[in-house]
């Protein structure tokens, strides 16, 4: 069943992930077995294949789709369940006047997958938002997105809201989407920048090992 799942991941089977998550909960199978080895298997699966450019972003935001089917009949289960520790806490959304998510949810689910606890803000999150939930969380990270030029510049609202809120030596900021870039992030003083997935984890996993030494 655990590999069916998995199947069902790789080939976008919305419905049939549904159906087969609730009949491996029925014949007694773990929720944390099914997570691990059915839907995470299967994700990652997928974004093995976008790495060694088999795929495109079309395909992964299906496989997240219908990850997100499986999990949905899932989550009521793993509410009690003790989770593994995460590499780091981040902090994700769309600034504020940006409504633009697709680009956001797939680096979402690449940090996700990549071991890391994500909290996603959604769109149009206003710098007291993204200052709010950090400490909340005790964030290590925070990324941003934007996909237009008229709010790309609300990114370096977030860097001045960090800094005024005192947590700005806490956390590493990093941003992404269409119209920013490097030197971009340079000028509004982010510590990083990726395009796509596996860029991201890459910057992240680096971000994260500077802030342990």
């Amino acid at each position: 069943m655990l590999e069916k799942i998995r199947e069902d991941i790789l080939n976008y089977r919305r419905e049939e992930t549904k159906k087969n998550v609730c009949k491996a909960l029925n014949e007694g199978l773990l929720p944390s077995e099914i997570l691990e080895k059915g839907l995470l298997g299967g994700l990652k699966a997928v974004i093995e294949e976008y790495n060694k450019d088999e795929i495109g972003l079309p395909e992964v935001v299906l496989a997240t789709w219908t990850f997100r089917e499986g999990m949905e009949v899932l989550e009521p289960f793993l509410k009690n369940l003790e989770k593994a520790k995460p590499k780091g806490i981040i902090v994700i959304g769309t600034v504020e006047g940006d409504i633009h998510d697709l680009g956001k949810n797939i680096i979402k689910t690449f940090l996700t997958v990549s071991g890391y606890e994500v909290y996603d803000l959604g769109v149009d999150v206003s710098a007291k938002e993204f200052v709010s939930k950090a400490k909340e969380s005790n964030a290590n990270i925070v990324a941003m997105s934007a996909l237009m030029t008229t709010t790309m510049f609300n990114m370096e609202k977030v860097v001045e809201a960090l800094k005024e809120s005192g947590i700005r030596d806490k956390v590493k900021i990093i941003i992404g989407g269409g119209p920013t870039n490097l030197d971009f992030s340079k000028r509004i003083g982010a510590d990083g920048y990726a395009r796509e997935g596996k860029e991201a984890i890459e910057v992240v996993d680096k971000l994260m090992s500077e802030m342990r030494r």
